[in-house]
C-alpha cells in the first residue's frame, strides 16, 4: 500500500518482507491542470520488490572447470561453490550471490595509486590485488552484466526467497555508508547504456572489500575497504575509465556529468524556529528552514530517464515536480529511522528522480523543484544545503535566493540584494541575485546583529556582519572587516590581480569554521569575539585568500584541492609574515608548528596554531596516510582527520619547501612570487591541476621538476637526517666536512638542504648540499671556521633532523 503524503512532510512506507526497514517517500497527489497523471506507480513497485533482496531459492552449482568474468583490469574466478540470482526487475537480473570459493585478481595502471594500495594494505612489495573469496554479492544496472554466466543466467521455472547475505550486506551499505544501492541500480536501468557494477566480497585476507565501476562518478573505478572496527570506508584505489586514462595510466581530470547545472533558484522560509533550544556564543537558536530549491539543468547525455542529485544528509524531501508542475517520482531513503544508533533525521545523499520519458540535449535545459525541510543554525553550510548533480562543484551557475525572515532578523547572501519585502505578518522577505556564474552559494541571517562597511581605496568594499557575541561586538565587528581590507589589499599585490566583485561581505556563523563564497566570506563567530593577533590574523586572511585560491582559481578534481587550501594557508602566513607587528616571528612560529605536527613531536598538540584533534598523531597511524595528491583519499581508519592533516598543514609546508629552493641572492621571495602571479593569470576563471601548477614552475624557474611533486605531493615519505660536521684544512683552503645519513624515505630520495654557517665578527652564509644517498660526506669550502653550523634552517625541509 502507498500512503499518501501528509501537508508537512513525507511518508514513510515499510517494506515488512525486507530485513531492512523500507523508508520511502511517496509522491502521489492529485495530478496539477494539465498534468498527463499522478507520478509512475512502477517506480516504487520495483524499489520494493528490489528491497525483499529475493534470490534464487535453488542454488545454481558452478559447473566443473569454474566461471570467470573481467572487467578492466580485474578478474573474477569462481572455481567450486553456488550461485543465487535475484528475481528479476524490469526484465534485468540485477544481483548475484556466489558461495564457495572463488578467486579475484587487479592489476593496477597507476603507479601512485599502486603506491596508496601498498600503504593501505600494509604490503609493501604488493604489484597487483589477488585474493581468495568465499562469498560474493554483485549488483548491476546492466542487462548484460551477467552474460558471462551463460545458460545460467535464465534458470527455467526459479523460486525466489530472500537472501540473508545480499540483505546483510544492502543494510550494511545504508547504515554504514549512506549508500542506497538499490536505488543506484533502479535509477540505472532508466538511463540508456548506463554502466553501474557493484562486487563486495568476503575475502581471506582483507574480509569485505568492495570493486565498483559506477559511470555517474567522477572516477568510474574504485576498491573501497569499510574498516569495521573504526566505521571508515577506505579507498584503496580509483582509477578513470580505460578510455580516459592517460599513457600512464593516470586521470585524465576532466569531468563527465550526465547533467550541467544552468541555475538555482532557492525560496527558504526561516521564520520557524525549532524546539531544540540554542547553541554557540550568541545563543543561536535552531530555525526549521522550508526550502523551495529550483534548479535548471541541462542534459548531456542523451537516455536520460531519471537523474541523481545530491542534497544534504538533514534534507527531508516532501515532494518533486517539472517544469509543469507535474510531480515526479523519486527515492530517498530515510537511514535514520532504520535504527535507534542514528539520528532519525538522517537520509542518505542522494536524490533519484525518474520522468515520465527519457530526454537529452535535444530537449534543452529542464526544470526541477524540489520541496524539503531542514534545520539549520544562522548559515547554510557547504555546497548541499540545495540539490545538485554530484561532481559538479566546479560547475559554474547562477542563483537567485528568495529569504524569508524573522521581522528583526537581518539577512546577507551571496550577490546582489534585488529586493526586499515586508509581509503581512511582519516577516521580510529578502531577495538575492547572482548573476555571475560561480560555484557555490550561501547566505547568513542574525535575529541581532552588527554591521559596519571599510572603504580602503583599491580594493573592494568590506561588510562585516554579525550577531553580537561580546560586549565588544561593535568594535570587534569593524576589526574583522579591517583586517580584511588589509588582506585584501595584499593579496591583490602579491598575486598581481584585481578580484571582479566591488563589495566582499563577511558574516559571523555560528560554528567554529569558515567558508568562502565569491564575494562573501562565513566566518566562525569566536573570531569576532576574540582579536589575536596572530590566530585572527591568519584565520581571517585564509578565507580571504580563498577569493583568490578556490574562486578566481578553481581545482579541477578533489585530488587538486590543495591548490586551494594550502595555497590559502600559506598565503595567509605570508600576510602575517608581511604586515603585523612582529609578523616575521608569528610566521616561524607557524611554521615551526606545523613542522612538529607533521614530523610526529607530540610538543605540538599545545601550539595554538595546530587545530584541536590534528596532534598526538603516532607514526603507525601515519604509516597508511595517503598523499596530498589524493585529496579527501589521504585519510584512512587511523586517522579520519588525515586529509586535514595534508591539506591545511604539509601543503603549506610545500609551499615553504618550494620557496626556499626558489629563493635567488640578492632576490629573496622575487622568483616564487611571479611563479604565484603567472599561475593566478593563466588559470583567471578557471581550473587548475596540480601539473599545471608545476608546469608554472617550470615555465619559471627552468628544468625539470617532476621529482620535487612526486616525492612531496604524490608521495608520503618524510625524510630523517642524522648530520656530523668537522673542520679540515688543505693547503690554504678550509673545508667543512659534513656527514648526512638519509632514513625514512625510499630508493632515490632527492633533496636540496640548506646549511647555514655563523661565523666569527657576526657574519653568517648558506650553503646547500643535495642529499640523494642513504650516506653521504660532502666537503665544502668556506671563508673560515664556523662558529656554528645549523643544518635546514627555518626548516626549509619538512625532515626529521638530528645532530650525531
Amino acid at each position: 500500500m502507498i500512503r499518501r503524503r501528509k501537508s508537512r512532510g513525507p511518508s514513510a512506507t515499510p517494506g515488512a518482507v525486507s530485513s531492512v526497514a523500507l523508508v520511502l517517500y511517496a509522491v502521489l497527489s492529485a495530478p496539477a491542470a494539465g498534468d498527463g497523471g499522478a507520478v509512475d506507480h512502477s517506480i516504487q513497485a520495483h524499489f520494493e520488490k528490489m528491497r525483499e533482496h529475493r534470490y534464487g531459492a535453488a542454488a545454481t552449482p558452478v559447473p566443473a572447470g569454474g566461471l570467470n568474468f573481467s572487467r578492466d583490469t580485474a578478474t573474477w574466478t569462481f572455481e567450486f561453490g553456488d550461485l543465487y540470482l535475484q528475481e528479476p526487475v524490469e526484465g534485468v537480473a540485477t544481483g548475484l550471490v556466489f558461495e564457495g570459493r572463488g578467486r579475484f585478481h587487479m592489476t593496477v595502471p597507476d603507479r601512485y595509486e599502486l603506491r596508496q594500495l601498498r600503504r593501505f594494505a600494509e604490503a609493501p612489495e604488493l604489484d597487483a590485488v589477488d585474493v581468495p573469496f568465499s562469498r560474493l554479492v554483485l549488483r548491476t544496472s546492466e542487462a548484460s552484466a551477467l552474460d558471462w554466466l551463460g545458460d545460467l543466467k535464465n534458470p527455467r521455472g526459479a523460486a525466489f526467497s530472500e537472501h540473508q547475505t545480499a540483505a546483510d550486506r544492502h543494510r550494511h551499505w545504508l547504515l554504514k555508508r549512506f549508500e542506497d544501492v538499490d536505488a543506484r541500480v533502479l535509477l540505472g536501468l532508466h538511463l540508456a547504456d548506463d554502466a553501474y557494477l557493484r562486487i563486495d566480497m568476503d575475502t581471506e585476507d582483507y574480509k569485505w572489500l568492495t570493486w565498483q565501476y559506477d559511470d555517474l562518478a567522477l572516477e568510474e573505478v574504485t576498491l573501497v575497504k569499510f574498516q569495521d572496527q573504526n566505521e571508515f570506508p577506505e579507498i584503496w584505489l580509483s582509477l578513470d575509465r580505460p578510455e580516459d586514462r592517460t599513457a600512464e595510466g593516470r586521470p585524465n581530470g576532466v569531468p563527465r556529468r550526465h547533467l550541467d547545472l544552468r541555475h538555482v533558484r532557492v525560496e527558504v522560509d526561516l521564520t520557524d524556529r525549532s524546539t531544540r533550544g540554542a547553541v554557540s556564543y550568541s545563543r543561536t537558536p535552531v530555525t526549521v528552514g522550508q526550502f523551495v530549491a529550483t534548479v535548471t539543468v541541462a542534459p548531456t547525455r542523451a537516455g536520460l530517464g531519471a537523474v541523481d542529485l545530491n542534497l544534504s544528509v538533514g534534507a527531508k524531501v516532501e515532494s518533486v515536480t517539472d517544469g509543469d508542475g507535474r510531480e515526479l517520482a523519486f527515492l530517498r531513503e530515510r537511514i535514520g529511522e532504520l535504527t535507534r544508533s542514528l539520528d532519525d533525521r538522517l537520509n542518505d545523499n542522494s536524490l533519484a528522480i525518474f520522468f515520465d520519458r527519457p530526454v537529452g540535449p535535444g530537449d534543452g535545459p529542464i526544470e526541477l523543484t524540489v520541496r524539503y525541510e531542514q534545520e539549520l543554525l544562522n548559515f547554510v553550510s557547504g555546497r548541499d544545503w540545495y540539490p545538485a548533480p554530484p561532481a559538479s562543484i566546479d560547475d559554474l551557475h547562477t542563483a537567485e535566493l528568495h529569504l524569508t525572515a524573522r521581522k528583526r532578523s537581518e539577512v546577507r547572501a551571496i550577490g546582489r540584494l534585488v529586493d526586499k519585502a515586508t509581509r503581512d505578518d511582519g516577516a521580510v522577505t529578502w531577495i538575492y541575485a547572482m548573476e555571475q556564474p560561480t560555484k557555490i552559494h550561501g547566505f547568513s541571517f542574525a535575529d541581532r546583529f552588527v554591521e559596519t562597511e571599510i572603504e580602503v581605496e583599491g580594493v573592494p568594499k568590506v561588510v562585516s556582519f554579525s550577531p553580537p557575541v561580546s560586549s565588544r561586538s561593535k568594535s570587534m565587528v569593524k576589526s574583522v572587516g579591517t583586517d580584511i581590507a588589509n588582506s585584501l589589499r595584499f593579496f591583490q599585490w602579491l598575486f598581481d590581480s584585481e578580484l571582479e566583485v566591488d563589495t566582499l561581505q563577511a558574516t559571523g556563523i555560528a560554528a567554529r569554521h569558515g567558508q568562502a563564497f565569491e564575494g562573501f566570506l562565513h566566518l566562525g563567530e569566536v573570531t569576532f569575539a576574540q582579536d589575536s593577533t596572530d590566530t585572527s590574523e591568519l584565520f581571517r586572511s585564509h578565507e580571504v585568500a580563498h577569493q583568490w585560491w578556490g574562486h578566481l582559481v578553481g581545482w579541477k578534481t578533489y585530488r587538486d584541492q590543495w591548490l586551494s587550501e594550502a595555497f590559502a594557508e600559506y598565503s595567509s602566513m605570508m600576510f602575517v609574515e608581511a604586515t603585523v607587528k612582529e609578523g616575521p616571528e608569528i610566521f616561524n612560529d607557524v611554521v615551526k608548528a606545523y613542522h612538529e605536527l607533521l614530523v610526529g613531536q607530540r610538543i605540538a598538540q599545545f601550539n595554538r596554531f595546530v587545530r584541536p584533534g590534528m596532534a598526538g598523531v603516532d607514526s603507525k597511524q601515519r604509516q597508511r596516510l595517503g598523499p596530498i595528491g589524493h585529496g579527501y583519499r589521504a585519510s584512512n581508519a587511523e586517522l579520519p582527520q588525515g586529509y586535514r592533516l595534508q591539506n591545511y598543514y604539509k601543503g603549506p609546508m610545500v609551499l615553504h619547501m618550494l620557496r626556499h629552493l626558489l629563493d635567488e641572492p640578492g632576490r629573496g621571495d622575487a622568483l616564487f612570487i611571479q611563479i604565484l602571479r603567472d599561475f593566478v593569470a593563466e588559470h583567471r576563471g578557471g581550473s587548475a591541476s596540480t601539473e599545471d601548477f608545476r608546469r608554472a614552475v617550470e615555465e619559471r624557474a627552468g628544468g625539470d621538476w617532476a621529482w620535487f611533486f612526486d616525492q612531496w605531493v604524490y608521495g608520503t615519505a618524510i625524510p630523517s637526517y642524522t648530520y656530523s660536521y668537522g673542520v679540515v684544512h688543505e693547503g690554504d683552503q678550509t673545508l667543512l666536512e659534513l656527514t648526512v645519513t638519509q632514513e625514512d624515505v625510499p630508493d632515490g630520495f632527492t633533496m636540496s638542504v640548506p646549511v647555514r654557517l655563523e661565523l666569527a665578527g657576526g657574519k653568517s652564509g648558506t650553503l646547500r648540499v643535495t642529499v640523494q644517498k642513504p650516506s653521504e660526506t660532502f666537503r665544502l669550502p668556506i671563508p673560515s671556521p664556523p662558529k656554528k653550523v645549523i643544518f635546514n634552517p627555518d626548516f626549509a625541509v619538512l625532515a626529521r633532523i638530528s645532530k650525531g
